[in-house]
């Protein structure tokens, strides 16, 4: 299983999807609970979304998280030498609007507005990636999360299968998933029951 997640302040929104592109778990914690969620699956590979170039203040809180895991959990933060070493326990920064315009190749709009949400859900099926019916919140602020999660997921699978690439920005090394367009045709297309995924619930903060 491969993991990712938004970071929001106080809120953290993790997803988990298998090897074949499947959404399994797309869940809200607060703090206490993201810990909980880590300490019982172990990911190997954890993609935070840092939001370059959205709000320096939000960039810098999930920053300040990565250290928290870092250290909580003994992971390590990820370069290319640490990952051609095989390295497992270790955690990959992404910038999920990055992989977003490889797959829109035009004007991307801003996934705070419903035009920019609607762009990405969309375009985000072009990848092959599964997400069952009702899995999506209907809320803008939640699903803005959720598609930020996805596609963290979705960079932790792109590590493991070596389909990705480095971008420097902001003095930062971010993995952004190489963009491979899967027809229609190709796509499994079947109805996935709710009951086949799952959300989580864990204890919340005091």
């Amino acid at each position: 299983m491969y993991y990712g997640i938004d970071v929001d302040f106080k809120e953290f929104t993790v997803c988990q999807i298998d090897e074949n592109k499947n959404v399994k778990i797309l869940s809200h914690f607060f703090k206490e609970g993201l810990y909980w969620f880590i300490d019982h699956h172990h990911p190997d590979i954890l993609t935070v979304n840092i939001a370059i170039n959205q709000e320096p203040s939000k960039t810098k809180y999930a920053l300040d998280i990565i250290h928290k895991i870092q250290k909580e959990f003994e992971y390590i933060i990820a370069d290319e030498n640490i990952i051609k070493k095989g390295e497992r326990k270790i955690i990959i920064k992404t910038a999920t609007d990055l992989f977003f315009k490889k797959i829109i190749r035009k004007d991307i709009l801003p996934i705070t507005t419903r035009e920019g949400l609607e762009q990405r859900l969309y375009n985000l099926k072009k990848t092959g990636i599964k997400l069952p019916k009702g899995f999506l919140s209907k809320d803008k602020n939640k699903l803005r999360r959720e598609l930020n999660a996805v596609i963290s997921a979705f960079t932790s699978l792109s590590l493991n299968k070596k389909d990705y690439e480095v971008v420097e920005s902001f003095e930062e090394k971010l993995f952004i998933p190489k963009y491979r367009f899967v027809p229609s045709t190709n796509r499994i297309k079947r109805k996935v029951k709710e009951k086949n995924g799952k959300r989580q619930s864990a204890p919340t903060d005091s």
